[in-house]
């Protein structure tokens, strides 16, 4: 997907979409995980 961008530094990563077609919207699930645990949260691109 070349619409689709992942960075990663040190302290965060970060993903960046730039929608080209109506099937990039929708709803996205981010989930971090760690040694303490893991956390998702989803999130709608409109």
């Amino acid at each position: 997907y070349s619409n689709i961008k992942i960075y990663n530094t040190p302290s965060a990563s970060y993903l960046e979409v730039t929608p080209d077609s109506e099937n990039d919207f929708g709803n996205y699930n981010c989930t971090a995980v760690n040694r303490i645990g893991q956390e998702s949260l989803e999130f709608i691109l409109v």
